[in-house]
């Protein structure tokens, strides 16, 4: 048991010269079981927790635009552009996991 399932698309195509070629797709999805549960919940707070930062990150970037009216200020000192690029990992992670 590989709590998995298959599906299928087989299917031909007809080329300008009327040739015929055939073409095949498959993709592997897996079932939902109750030990998924957890990490999903997991995977949710880590959610909430990027988005969080992301709207924090963003509001003091706005605030720090306002205050000394230059927009690259804020992202050129070390700490916030390591911050930047750690908010940026996260997104593509969940990114990935969700397309995954």
């Amino acid at each position: 048991n590989f709590d998995s399932f298959v599906s299928a698309k087989l299917f031909m195509e007809v080329t300008a010269g009327g040739a015929w070629v055939s073409n095949h797709q498959f993709r592997l999805f897996k079932v939902w079981t109750k030990n998924d549960i957890g990490p999903l919940v997991l995977f949710f707070c880590f959610i909430a927790f990027v988005l969080y930062y992301v709207w924090k990150f963003i509001y003091e970037w706005r605030q720090e635009a306002r205050r000394s009216g230059r927009i690259l200020k804020f992202i050129t000192e070390l700490w916030n552009f390591l911050e930047f690029i750690n908010l940026a990992t996260f997104i593509a992670v969940a990114a990935l996991r969700v397309r995954w």
